[in-house]
């Protein structure tokens, strides 16, 4: 990936998770989110977001919302950053950390003798 994607895509996990914490007053978003993971396409047209939610909520049900303050969302980036054309975001759930936890639940319950 060219540095200039890398870049777009650190500035945007910033400015996007700020958006989602400070400025979306919606009540059905509630918890920790962390913006995980931005990837951009090369014509900056695209913008894939990966999001870990942390809430006793449905996680389903916030990523909902969140989607539907893309527009928002996507109206307050264009005013903090100075892309020509702001990318059009694709928000999904980031289920890296739950695929870990269950492998290490699998691995906690095996039980290897040692000879």
């Amino acid at each position: 990936m060219s540095n200039r994607i890398d870049k777009v895509n650190s500035l945007l996990k910033r400015y996007i998770s700020e958006i989602i914490n400070q400025k979306i007053n919606d009540p059905r978003i509630q918890g920790i989110i962390s913006v995980s993971n931005v990837s951009t396409t090369p014509d900056l047209k695209h913008a894939k977001i990966s999001l870990s939610i942390f809430s006793t909520n449905d996680k389903n049900e916030i990523l909902s919302a969140i989607k539907s303050a893309s527009g928002f969302i996507r109206h307050e980036l264009a005013s903090e950053v100075e892309f020509r054309c702001v990318p059009n975001l694709i928000f999904e759930l980031d289920t890296s950390a739950e695929y870990s936890e269950k492998i290490n639940n699998i691995l906690n319950k095996l039980d290897i003798k040692e000879d």
